[in-house]
């Protein structure tokens, strides 16, 4: 009798643990969480700022085609266009161009880009040279290459002007290569200038 009253207790703590074990167990079964799968679309990439906001400035500028030398080039549908020379001579600018061949400087009537053709040996130092080289124009101005260039297949070189003292002045000049054929030098004649220069140029195509 003493023995079924100590069982008594042992039993009752093994039926309740019993039943607790059961009901966590049909509750789980009920109520089971599905996890959610994570999405594994990725966000698109980012679009370069600077072909995009290249490519929206130039969209709507005309283009201009030079035949004696062939080439063209899109600028700003608000600037003016001057040749003079058979079309050696190309001026653009954000002012009305009336210049008078032989007669004017260009340069210094104008705030202006202008494309000009030299012909082959014109030029000494070659648009291939390495960066630094400097090559003397006259007593008081020599150039001086800073950059390499591609334009549209072609080699080039960007050129700072520098005066007799070794100051760089405010023009800066683009010479490419029209391989045997000369070369075609393109500068700004004020700092104001020099971006859009970049700008005409990243639309400068040869058609030959």
């Amino acid at each position: 009798m003493n023995r079924q009253k100590g069982l008594a207790p042992i039993l009752i703590v093994v039926l309740v643990t019993l039943i607790a074990v059961g009901g966590y167990l049909i509750y789980q079964k009920q109520f089971k969480l599905v996890p959610v799968p994570q999405s594994t679309q990725s966000s698109p990439s980012p679009v370069s700022q600077n072909e995009s906001s290249s490519s929206a400035e130039t969209a709507n500028w005309k283009t201009y085609t030079n035949k004696t030398y062939k080439y063209k080039f899109n600028y700003p549908e608000n600037w003016y266009i001057q040749t003079l020379g058979d079309n050696r001579y190309v001026y653009i600018s954000d002012q009305k161009l009336d210049i008078k061949n032989g007669i004017d400087s260009p340069s210094l009537k104008y705030d202006l880009i202008d494309i000009s053709y030299n012909p082959p040996n014109q030029i000494d130092m070659p648009v291939t040279a390495p960066i630094g080289t400097k090559q003397k124009l006259s007593q008081s101005l020599s150039v001086q290459k800073i950059a390499d260039l591609n334009i549209d297949g072609r080699p080039g070189a960007k050129i700072n002007f520098i005066d007799q003292r070794g100051n760089k002045l405010n023009e800066v000049s683009y010479w490419v290569s029209l391989l045997d054929n000369g070369t075609l030098q393109i500068s700004a004649t004020s700092s104001a200038k020099i971006n859009m220069v970049d700008q005409i140029l990243s639309t400068f195509k040869f058609t030959n």
